[in-house]
């Protein structure tokens, strides 16, 4: 055996037994209870919260090493689980680099750590609480003992939970790894670190009532490489390769003493496609549909200063889309070419050229933002020539409505979006054919024609045009203060004054009326009135001059009046209708800003209206049943839009005046008739009705109707309800010719009747309803009047037979038949 492989043996021999002493006395004078014992209480002391192990031990088979195992922070309190709980961490070191005063750690993995961020309802968390930190003087700069090297720190399977009970919204990354290799010197000026991380099946909740997260299985990856000088603060991270999802990010970075950063961020030119798959469906439901084209970059620097008191943060960027093309599942169309460049800094925004062309349509956005992030204002001019049905067909979201027609527009917009009154615009709008459905309230398409010009004072409405089916409808005026209408401020109205003209507003043919309905009602306008839009921010006051107006069988000639609407009140002022060879006029409004809650209120003149027609037409019958001139007053309020409540709530007031009518063939007169057997009620002339009404309790309450007929005067005192029941008290006072006939037929008055019977009074009482009524006569006053009339009759006959007799005779005959015929 040769001498250098002796001193070779000799030295293996004795490391051997160096090691094997270390191990014992390690074993002797640190039992692993004892070292458990210590780590947990020093930790749980610098930590603020407890720290527990299950056990620790080392290993001196093959290289030496630590095993811990079950390591778990927290919990803080009862109920929650631990901040982390790690299922084992493994470090090996090499104990030949300890003789060279030097720490190699060849290899450390954090197996399965699990950690849970909590944030409570109360607004507490499960962070350890904060505890007071003292100011500890160093003498000089930091220095390690030795030299450390690590050749492979792993995080393996981690899994980060991150709960806020109060918002709902939760985030977790169920596979998390990372690798990492550094070397630090003993003197810290030297530091290099190369490092993999990555995070898959990364899902975000936003609330407690959503149904699909926001992001669900986003993936991340972050390759770098660090260098620099711990002592000076100067660090380097010369390569950052970022990947979420599909899209790669280049970052690179310097610190400058700690407080100085100086950062680039690049994307470099990539596929828009990968754009779209980072967008997650619960944001973007229909991205499986969709085909895309195109690239994109992206590019920012910029420098972080955290020295001076306030940060100071300066940067800029740009972002660049190229022929980029998006295509929709099932669609004819598609956006044929999106054209942007945008740059930016820390104050400002521009946009050098936004464009987007669909088929022949096209529409560009320049201009810039000043103090964006602050206090934006707007420097902004866009253009555009749109065909409408070509947008529908290459968007989803408006091919429901079936737009069509053109819309050209050509805007300059400068001020602040914060303070409405200080935006100032300039340009114009043509509506050329646009033609939009509103299903909801439409039955035909509505189509626009006219222009807008606008300036920074207001907004000219010129001679817009709204056809659907056979009405029409112009509007023309001014709205002032009209930035409100985009960013809306408390008790702050965009005024419009002008005018609204119409040839034929056909309501029956333009409004959706619920199905099987035999004649519109006003509430059937509900639905309608329910989907209208009240802007909020609008005050309207309009003349309205219309001809034609149709509703049901109604039938207007002209309409003439005032609109006002504010906050969801509509109100008719000096409301003037000419129709059925008569007018009505008078006032009506209208709350809808909650739609459950409508309330009305309104008083109408109607003045000679042609009866015959216009009942026939309200109440659907036909136009001959009712004849003559009709007159009537009538104030009203209620509440509630559906037939339900509004006939609860209505209430209202009124008088009625007929002149020289008839009523002919109405159910109610045919079967009085039938019962008054000696009067024909099929038709009925009067010279007039008169009488007040009062309407409550869903009840039409007449207590002084006046009818003046060719048969008699009829007085009538009662109740309709809305359900056609009534409660009728009739006097009749029958001429003479009809007191005849009634005297002939009755037979209580029969035997009562010869010859003569005056003008006979006649009591009726009728119950039931307007179809079905039921009758009940009382003949009390009439009889008494025929008895009256017969004693009369008897004694003017016994005074004619006593005239031929002498004076003796004649007085004591008349003395006779004064105690025969005296008055009771």
């Amino acid at each position: 055996m040769n001498k250098k492989l002796k001193i070779v043996l000799g030295a293996g021999i004795f490391f051997l037994l160096l090691l094997i002493i270390t191990a014992g006395l390690v074993i002797l004078l640190f039992p692993a209870e004892k070292i458990k014992a210590l780590i947990e209480n020093e930790a749980s002391t610098a930590l603020n919260m407890p720290v527990t192990l299950d056990s620790i031990g080392l290993s001196f088979a093959g290289m030496p090493s630590v095993k811990a195992t079950g390591l778990a922070l927290g919990p803080l309190q009862p109920g929650d689980q631990p901040l982390c709980a790690i299922k084992a961490i493994y470090a090996r070191i090499d104990i030949f680099d300890l003789l060279k005063k030097k720490i190699t750690i060849v290899s450390m993995v954090i197996d399965k750590p699990k950690i849970m961020l909590l944030s409570r309802e109360d607004g507490t968390n499960n962070l350890p609480p904060p505890t007071e930190k003292t100011k500890e003087k160093t003498p000089g700069p930091p220095t390690l003992p030795f030299p450390i090297t690590m050749q492979s720190f792993a995080i393996k399977d981690c899994s980060v939970s991150l709960d806020n009970r109060k918002t709902g919204s939760l985030i977790t990354v169920e596979d998390l790894s990372y690798l990492l290799s550094l070397d630090i010197s003993e003197d810290l000026r030297q530091l290099q670190a190369k490092g993999a991380l990555k995070a898959g099946n990364i899902k975000v909740t936003s609330g407690k009532d959503d149904k699909a997260p926001l992001i669900d299985g986003l993936e991340i990856s972050f390759q770098h490489e660090v260098s620099g000088d711990l002592t000076t603060g100067n660090v380097s991270l010369s390569k950052g390769d970022l990947k979420i999802g599909g899209m790669p990010v280049l970052l690179t970075a310097d610190i400058e003493s700690w407080t100085k950063t100086s950062f680039n961020v690049s994307t470099g030119t990539q596929n828009a496609k990968d754009l779209l798959d980072l967008i997650p469906v619960a944001l973007f439901p229909d991205k499986n549909k969709v085909s895309i084209t195109g690239n994109y970059s992206f590019a920012a620097e910029g420098m972080i200063d955290t020295a001076p008191e306030q940060t100071a943060m300066t940067y800029n960027g740009k972002l660049d889309i190229d022929s980029m093309s998006i295509t929709y599942e099932g669609m004819p169309g598609n956006i044929d070419e999106i054209q942007c460049r945008i740059t930016f800094n820390e104050k400002d925004v521009t946009l050098n050229r936004i464009s987007t062309l669909i088929g022949s349509s096209k529409f560009t956005l320049l201009g810039i933002i000043h103090g964006y992030s602050e206090n934006p204002i707007l420097a902004l001019s866009t253009e555009g020539s749109i065909d409408l049905k070509e947008i529908g067909e290459a968007l989803p979201q408006l091919s429901k409505n079936n737009l069509k027609g053109l819309v050209e527009l050509k805007l300059d917009v400068n001020g602040p979006p914060s303070d409405p009154q200080a935006v100032k615009v300039n340009g114009n709008a043509r509506l050329q054919n646009v033609e939009v459905q509103i299903p909801e309230t439409l039955q035909h398409p509505a189509q626009l024609n006219g222009s807008l010009s606008i300036t920074p004072s207001s907004m000219a409405v010129n001679n817009i045009t709204l056809k659907s089916g056979k009405s029409d409808l112009t509007f023309k005026g001014i709205i002032t203060n009209y930035p409100v209408l985009v960013w809306p401020k408390d008790e702050h109205y965009a005024d419009f004054n002008g005018s609204l003209t119409s040839d034929l507003l056909d309501l029956t043919d333009m409004i959706i009326f619920p199905e099987n309905s035999p004649m519109p009602k006003p509430w059937h306008m509900e639905q309608a009135i329910k989907t209208m839009p009240v802007p909020p921010n609008l005050s309207v006051d309009n003349s309205v001059k219309l001809g034609t107006v149709v509703f049901g069988k109604m039938k207007a000639d002209s309409v003439t009046g005032r609109i006002t609407a504010k906050d969801g009140t509509f109100k008719l002022h000096d409301l003037d209708i000419r129709a059925y060879k008569g007018a009505l006029t008078g006032n009506a409004g209208m709350n809808i800003i909650q739609s459950g809650d409508a309330t009305y209120d309104g008083s109408f003149k109607l003045n000679a209206l042609d009866a015959g027609s216009f009942l026939s037409s309200f109440f659907g019958t036909g136009e001959d049943q009712f004849g003559g001139k009709l007159s009537s007053t009538l104030s009203f309020n209620g509440a509630g839009l559906d037939s339900v409540s509004m006939l609860e709530n209505l209430k209202a007031t009124g008088s009625l005046d007929i002149n020289k009518g008839s009523i002919s063939n109405w159910e109610f007169t045919k079967k009085l008739g039938q019962y008054l057997k000696f009067l024909n009620f099929d038709k009925i002339d009067f010279d007039r009705i008169r009488n007040s009404f009062i309407v409550e309790n869903k009840k039409v309450v007449t207590p002084d109707m006046a009818i003046t007929t060719s048969f008699g005067d009829i007085n009538l005192d009662g109740t309709t309800g809305f359900d056609k029941s009534i409660n009728y008290q009739f006097n009749l006072l029958l001429d003479e010719t009809t007191s005849k006939k009634a005297a002939q037929q009755i037979n209580s008055l029969t035997s009562l009747f010869k010859g003569e019977t005056g003008r006979l009074e006649l009591d009726l009482t009728a119950g039931g309803t307007l179809t079905s009524p039921s009758f009940s006569l009382d003949t009390s006053k009439a009889e008494d009047q025929l008895k009256a009339r017969l004693k009369d009759s008897l004694k003017q006959e016994a005074e004619k037979l006593l005239d031929k007799q002498n004076d003796e005779v004649k007085q004591k005959g008349k003395e006779l038949l004064k105690n025969i015929f005296k008055k009771d």
